[in-house]
């Protein structure tokens, strides 16, 4: 009868094998996070009066920017282009070839790219928007915004292309972009804050499914022993991945819109709420992407 033999390596293996289920776990639940916030984003504040109000008082609030602010917010936004998107998804495969992941290298390509035509997808082809404030800026869907999709993709694919030891690094330099860009469409009002929240989430999403198929076809032991408890990654999944549209609702309801008192809202102070929230809503589902990649190898040897 043939035996197994017990070598170091498979024991090692044995041991770190329940930590890279739980990490594929919580890949799992950050994807299906990420479908709910954007199908929460459209359904709240798409498909209702009260949504649109939210929207509509955010933006009517960017007059307390100054000229100089707004400037500064055109020139992030110039750096989101067709030339930029590719230059910089085909950098980011670039350095997964470096690495010798290769693997890795074509799944940060499908991962931008599905995340684009996604977004594309959903905005002029299935979604619609109903006319249900009046006055309001832009009458036609635009819903999920695609220059904060394109620049929270590459956020997101550097995360995924980054080593262990540089994820928390780039987790900081892919907020400040992807939330430098959020938050410029909205000081431009050229989105609205929802348009946000859901080119957030359209693009976490598909990096955390590409990174979970990668684990699940590369079953191995992580590189190093992860350090987050398997309750404080779901308890961050969870508070984090609904951080965004948790934060709106509550800037409503501090407000007190109400569906016939739009005018007394407070636009100003909705305005800057909006902005803190979207600021973390971009930091809360890029570090969930890093904490969940902690215990899961994406290629041979990742380290």
């Amino acid at each position: 009868m043939p035996t197994t033999e017990w070598t170091p390596l498979a024991r090692e293996r044995d041991q770190h094998e329940p930590a890279v289920v739980r990490g594929m776990a919580g890949l799992a639940a950050l994807l299906v996070a990420c479908i709910l916030v954007a199908a929460g984003a459209y359904l709240v504040f798409v498909r209702t009066r009260w949504g649109q109000s939210v929207d509509q008082a955010v933006l009517q609030g960017r007059d307390v920017t100054n000229a100089r602010t707004r400037h500064a917010a055109a020139r992030i936004l110039q750096t989101i282009s067709v030339g930029s998107l590719g230059l910089g998804a085909l950098g980011l495969a670039f350095i997964g070839v470096l690495r010798n992941r290769w693997r890795l290298a074509l799944a940060v390509l499908t991962s931008v790219m599905g995340a684009v035509i996604t977004t594309e997808l959903l905005k002029h082809v299935i979604l619609s928007r109903p006319s249900l404030v009046a006055e309001q800026l832009y009458p036609v869907n635009s819903l999920p915004s695609g220059h904060t999709t394109v620049a929270t993709a590459l956020a997101a694919g550097l995360v995924l292309v980054a080593s262990h030891r540089y994820r928390a690094a780039a987790v900081i330099v892919g907020t400040l972009y992807a939330g430098g860009v959020g938050v410029s469409n909205v000081v431009l009002a050229a989105h609205r804050p929802s348009d946000i929240v859901a080119g957030y989430a359209v693009a976490v999403g598909w990096a955390a499914g590409v990174a979970l198929l990668l684990a699940l076809t590369h079953r191995t032991r992580p590189a190093r022993p992860p350090t987050p408890t398997v309750e404080s990654a779901v308890v961050l999944l969870l508070a984090l991945g609904a951080a965004a549209m948790a934060l709106l609702i509550v800037v409503a309801w501090v407000l007190r819109i109400e569906q016939d008192a739009l005018g007394l809202v407070p636009f100003g102070r909705a305005f800057v709420l909006s902005i803190l929230s979207l600021g973390a809503g971009a930091f809360g589902l890029l570090a969930a992407l890093g904490i969940v990649l902690r215990p899961v190898t994406l290629d041979a040897h990742d380290g």
